[in-house]
């Protein structure tokens, strides 16, 4: 309250009530205990405010008093609560620690990372690697180059051992442990020349790469949607928003990106040309009208002379998919998604950096595209679908660049004068290989929901402006965040053997 109503007062009243509301926020231990596990906001806040008001002098000892708790329980920080030490450092990144200082805070994060680094387990190993590379930051900034190229080189190895432990599974992901095998490549290259004989760099990124071309030809189909249970929709109906209740948080949460299955395209396929081979209709030619009575989109009529499922009526036969597609959308929504979310929401309360760790883990997600994921995720989750949809659906079109690029489709054109572009989405989703990439049913999805003319087209009315207010709480853009959360959380789970 002190710190809502030191927003709102007059200058001259704001340094009691700001000191007061640091006084109560400094009254929240630092701790992984899960009763205090908003601790990491708190203290943060406490720097915010002191920066922001100015009123606070090295006299006060509230900076000395923030630095010596978080530098104490730092240096007390045991193996077990090695997640600890990279909060309390995340928290320390806003001071600006002499030298010395910064050499124990990263000796402290190295000894904690060789430590965490013996285990076998993946939830451990992903630590080590974050701790790794938090001890890299500190000792670039104590000066020391030689152990910072050694943080990086144990950068390297854990992500390499990240990769081991996805095939080692009950449920192996040879897709997941080729980019951990590729960040461990951009590990390495990051190395500069004079190091790179004392640790082997070269001939280890040779080593990874033949690796990770081995793994990248046996994730081939990988990427498909887990097989679903069936579902009674009816009941479904009534039950979504009890079905992730009384879960635990991240099973919940598993729960939630499975609470209806993708459209079954061989289905809807065969449901479709059923349909086309019966009806008259389908004989004359059609037009879509946008929202501002232009016509965006015509496709031919169907051809009667020619084989239904033939080239020459498959323009028609998908935008009729797509058609049929849209109609289910409202449906998935409102029966399904909506009402599971406002459970998950009331029941869970994730913040926005777990969010960050699923994209960090999720082997979809190209390195350095972690926290704009994790941003657009979390915003979903708190109903900011306007802030969700800016920031996922360029990265929906990057990640299917990426995974093309992976499997050896050209995703650059050159135009005359040799000038060098990248291929927008709606071409990149007609490329066969996304089948073989995402399975049948997601490329479909993919292609209707971003890119079909008839569709949505949410890739192509927000890189160019077309969608109001209304546009961004649409069913579509609902849908295209919980289809973007259900692909990144879901290739996670599967190295852990979740089939949902």
């Amino acid at each position: 309250m002190a710190d809502i109503l030191c927003q709102l007062m007059e200058p001259k009243d704001r340094y009691l009530l700001a000191k007061k509301a640091i006084d109560s926020y400094l009254h929240i231990p630092v701790s992984q205990d899960m009763f205090q596990k908003d601790w990491k906001f708190c203290w943060t806040r406490v720097i915010t405010l002191m920066l922001k008001f100015r009123y606070f002098k090295d006299s006060d000892g509230i900076w000395s008093h923030v630095e010596r708790v978080l530098l104490t329980t730092l240096y007390d920080v045991k193996k077990p609560n090695g997640s600890l030490a990279l909060d309390i450092v995340d928290v320390l990144k806003n001071q600006k620690p002499n030298s010395d200082l910064a050499l124990k805070i990263a000796e402290k994060l190295a000894l904690l990372a060789y430590e965490l680094d013996e285990d076998t387990e993946q939830a451990q190993i992903i630590i080590a690697r974050d701790l790794f590379c938090e001890a890299q930051a500190w000792f670039a900034k104590a000066k020391e180059p030689d152990r910072e190229i050694e943080m990086l080189v144990q950068v390297a190895q854990t992500q390499v051992r990240e990769g081991q432990t996805c095939i080692q599974r009950a449920y192996p992901s040879f897709g997941a442990a080729a980019g951990f095998y590729a960040s461990a490549i951009q590990a390495c290259q990051k190395i500069p020349n004079k190091f790179r004989n004392q640790y082997g760099i070269d001939q280890r990124m040779q080593e990874l790469s033949v690796q990770m071309k081995k793994y990248q030809q046996r994730s081939l189909g990988e990427l498909k949607e887990i097989p679903e249970s069936e579902w009674d929709l009816k009941e479904q109906m009534e039950l979504s928003g009890q079905a992730v209740q009384n879960k635990k948080p991240v099973e919940a949460l598993q729960i939630f990106t499975c609470i209806v299955p993708l459209v079954d395209y061989q289905k809807a396929r065969e449901h479709v040309l059923a349909e086309l081979k019966t009806s008259s209709l389908w004989l004359s030619e059609e037009v879509w009208d946008g929202s501002d009575g232009r016509v965006i989109a015509k496709v031919p009529g169907f051809d009667s002379r020619h084989d239904p499922e033939g080239d020459e009526n498959k323009d028609r036969l998908d935008w009729e998919i797509t058609k049929k597609y849209r109609v289910q959308w409202r449906y998935r929504v409102e029966a399904f998604i909506r009402p599971a979310l406002a459970a998950l929401v009331k029941e869970h309360s994730f913040r926005e950096e777990f969010f960050f760790g699923l994209a960090r883990s999720s082997p979809l997600v190209p390195r350095g595209r972690e926290r704009l994921v994790g941003k657009a995720l979390f915003a979903g989750y708190s109903s900011d679908f306007l802030s969700a949809a800016h920031l996922l659906i360029p990265q929906f079109e990057h990640i299917v660049r990426c995974q093309l690029t992976a499997k050896g489709v050209e995703t650059i054109r050159s135009d005359e004068d040799r000038v060098q572009s990248e291929r927008g989405l709606s071409s990149l989703v007609v490329e066969t290989e996304m089948t073989t990439i995402f399975g049948e049913s997601l490329a479909f999805e993919l292609k209707a929901l971003f890119a079909a003319k008839n569709g949505p087209n949410l890739r192509n009315d927000l890189a160019h402006g077309l969608m109001d207010d209304g546009a961004f709480q649409s069913i579509e853009v609902i849908y295209a965040w919980w289809l973007g959360l259900r692909m990144i959380g879901r290739a996670v789970w599967n190295i852990e053997g979740v089939q949902g």
